[in-house]
């Protein structure tokens, strides 16, 4: 795995300066503009890592593996808060994935049965197709 990309406080006010002209720009030129915040992600949603293989068995029959919701939007906060701020600020809307993948307590890795995941943070496509109505609404517009 690469390492983390660390931004400085200033760096990170810059970029969301940046970012905040650019909506204001698209909103004041007429466009619709709506920010997506981040899905939850998770070691815990890699496939491999919940999947019995020949070798070991990671999760007994019954088990639905899941990370708390809490603690993943404790763990995006200072970001998420950041995004927020800026459709606040510039009238775009924002849709949090939370709202829609995560029960009131967890956010699952699995939906009957399936990896819902392809990845620690991308969502299968078959998944998104049958259950992200959510992100229809974006298409019609």
């Amino acid at each position: 795995r690469k390492a983390p990309l660390y931004i400085d406080g200033s760096g990170l006010k810059k970029i969301f300066a940046e970012y905040k002209t650019t909506i204001q720009m698209l909103i004041k030129s007429g466009k619709k503009v709506t920010i997506i915040l981040s899905n939850p992600t998770s070691p815990v949603y890699e496939p491999g890592s919940f999947v019995s293989s020949r070798l070991s068995a990671k999760v007994k029959f019954g088990e639905d593996p899941f990370i708390l919701r809490r603690d993943y939007v404790a763990f995006v906060a200072p970001i998420s808060d950041m995004l927020r701020r800026v459709a606040e600020e510039t009238g775009a809307e924002i849709i949090d994935p939370v709202q829609y993948l995560c029960g009131k307590e967890k956010c699952y890795v699995t939906a009957n049965g399936s990896p819902i995941y392809k990845d620690d943070n991308h969502l299968r496509s078959s998944y998104v197709r049958e259950h992200l109505t959510f992100l229809d609404d974006l298409y019609v517009r």
